[in-house]
């Protein structure tokens, strides 16, 4: 009994090397030089969530009356794209002849059990950038079989080994030769050979670096399992940088230096897709050297990163009429020090003129004689919340004004934010004396002035005083500021609804009352977020869709008949022209569909935070089961 535990516990330490080389990202088989990082993981982003929406749908009827109308439409060009479509069909037909092999490695394996991870990068010592992808099938056999499908395929020579993998190369002497290799149930593929090499002794456990010992390849990670994932990593690209350095003048050299130290500050960021049994899932991430920043003397930069300062909550005003949310902040301070600093560092390079300003508050005073202080930066801490009002159906005023919306502004000081939007008034004014100066349109110049073809007007609602500006057929601005907030609506009626909610009784928005309630869970702090009525939206494009059904319907029946009396007729033969009522089928299918997407949906919800030297965001459309 002794002896079976014992030859149970080697042999479990044997196969936890195996099992733990089975579950490693195929992102840590590419090389720390790595620039742009794409995965791919098919079982991630899955069609028959898309597809069981429409399940209940009877569309039997509207195929064969599309089948009428394609027909007609490729019978258009003469035939053309007839022939095009076929030969189209035929295309898998001739690649299975070609290459069995291959081509049953590639369409006979489950097209959710595989994944695959592909890398561009350049090194450091040569500026042309190369290729690297990986790929795992469901078994460790899969790739082999691939390989040898590609090999036989392209007719293929054995090039060398690394290891005990085999290396071919296959299109030699084209225009885009590549290396292959298998190894550990991988397929590599690749344009460089050390490339390749690199791969394969990393596959089989090297420490040599790899790109998931980058700073944002580890935050890449910690997104999860997704479908589709694409990293930019910005450290990369600084390496790649030197390689022009002895190209740069020397009064640019230190402005050169800094952009580098920048790129690796900033290090890059990841972005993930998800399509799943929950809906449509993305998330990114962005993490930077905090150490590199600090030894840099890069303190605006961090600030401008961490978001210093930066914080939101529960939007001040809410109507009921709300159907989406956004808040944001921004450290405006930090990002005027931080952009001064460039000027600065340009300005000693000899770059500008003698009394020109080299910062941002005197270039605004300057050429747009606006006091940004006054304007902006002295009362606001940069946050701010958009709050829209309606969805875009049948009521014609949406599309002509644009969608209803309220910008809420937080202010430190009411008399400070109304001072700022006066400012901002006649800034407005000069610039467009400064644009009619320079007009040739002479005759028009009067006309053309602020005071002639803008409207502002004091006035008051609800012992509220506020400002509308109107200009030209659709501009129509209300600006007030009240609560300690500046308020601006567009048009002038949805500030007048913010107004109003004031003394309502507070009745948050049902579709977006538990998405607020939730913001208070988000890790980290809270620098962003977005709350959006899906199902509102949707409801809205289906009005419009049932709308324009039977005018699209009798546009499509029209060209019908029109085709058959041009050039195209003679490649119909027996092809009919689709009755008015038969057409009308697919377009109440489409109203169908845009209504049962609707029924299907629930509140779309996202958040940004800032956790451990990082910006991570998150964004969620329930679909389907998960919408319920």
């Amino acid at each position: 009994m002794a002896s079976l535990r014992r030859n149970l516990t080697l042999t479990l330490l044997l196969a936890l090397p195996a099992l733990g080389f089975a579950q490693r990202p195929l992102a840590a088989l590419l090389p720390q030089s790595t620039v742009l990082a794409v995965e791919l993981r098919p079982a991630g982003l899955d069609p028959d969530v898309l597809h069981s929406l429409f399940a209940d749908l009877d569309t039997s009827e509207a195929e064969s009356v599309w089948e009428g109308l394609a027909g007609l439409l490729y019978a258009a060009d003469g035939g053309g794209m007839t022939e095009l479509r076929r030969g189209h069909g035929a295309m898998r037909d001739v690649m299975f002849e070609e290459c069995p092999d291959l081509s049953k490695a590639l369409f006979e394996s489950d097209a959710g059990s595989w994944s695959a991870a592909a890398g561009v990068s350049v090194s450091r010592f040569a500026p042309k950038p190369e290729l690297l992808l990986a790929v795992r099938g469901a078994t460790r056999s899969a790739a082999a079989r691939l390989l040898a499908g590609a090999v036989a395929c392209f007719d293929g020579r054995r090039y060398g080994v690394e290891g005990s993998s085999a290396i071919y190369l296959v299109g030699d002497g084209g225009d885009s030769p590549a290396l292959l290799a298998e190894s550990g149930g991988v397929l590599l593929v690749a344009t460089e050979p050390e490339l390749l090499r690199g791969a394969v002794r990393r596959s089989t456990g090297a420490t040599e670096p790899s790109f998931l010992d980058t700073r944002i390849a580890s935050a890449a990670q910690e997104l999860g399992q997704m479908g589709l994932k694409a990293t930019v990593n910005l450290a990369a690209l600084a390496d790649t940088m030197r390689l022009v350095r002895g190209a740069v003048p020397p009064e640019a050299a230190g402005l050169f230096e800094r952009l580098v130290t920048t790129l690796r500050i900033v290090g890059g960021f990841s972005w993930g897709l998800t399509l799943d049994g929950g809906g449509v899932l993305v998330r990114t991430a962005s993490a930077w050297d905090e150490a590199l920043a600090k030894a840099s003397g890069e303190d605006a930069l961090l600030a401008l990163l961490e978001c210093e300062g930066c914080r939101v909550g529960q939007p001040p005003l809410l109507p009921e009429s709300t159907v989406a949310v956004e808040a944001g902040a921004f450290p405006l301070a930090a990002f005027v020090d931080w952009l001064d600093s460039w000027l600065s560092d340009v300005a000693a390079t000899g770059a500008f003129a003698a009394g020109e300003p080299t910062d941002v508050r005197g270039a605004a005073a300057a050429f747009l004689g606006l006091d940004l202080g006054e304007a902006l930066l002295d009362w606001s801490d940069g946050s701010a919340y958009f709050l829209t009002l309606g969805v875009l159906d049948t009521d014609l005023r949406n599309w002509v004004t644009g969608l209803p919306s309220v910008t809420v502004v937080p202010a430190t000081s009411e008399d400070a934010a109304w001072r700022g939007v006066r400012s901002w008034l006649e800034a407005a004014e000069r610039f467009n004396s400064l644009l009619v100066s320079t007009s040739r349109a002479e005759e028009f110049a009067g006309a053309l002035e602020f005071s002639q073809a803008v409207s502002v007007r004091e006035l008051q609602h609800a012992g509220v005083e506020y400002l509308r500006v109107r200009s030209g057929p659709t501009l129509d601005v209300g600006l007030a500021v009240f609560d300690g907030n500046l308020v601006i609506g567009s048009p002038t009626a949805a500030l007048l609804q913010a107004i109003d909610s004031r003394s309502a009784p507070v009745a948050r928005p049902a579709a977006l009352a538990p998405g607020l309630i939730g913001l208070t869970r988000a890790p980290g702090a809270l620098v962003g977020y977005s709350l959006v009525d899906s199902r509102s939206f949707l409801r809205g494009l289906a009005q419009v869709a049932e709308l324009a059904s039977a005018p699209t319907a009798t546009l499509l029946w029209l060209a019908g008949h029109a085709l058959t009396e041009t050039r195209a007729g003679a490649w119909l033969g027996d092809a009919q022209v689709p009755t008015y009522d038969q057409v009308l089928v697919l377009t109440d299918l489409a109203v169908a569909a845009m209504r049962t997407l609707a029924d299907s949906t629930e509140t779309a919800t996202g958040t940004v935070t800032v956790l451990d030297g990082a910006r991570w965001s998150s964004w969620r459309l329930p679909l389907g089961a998960g919408a319920r």
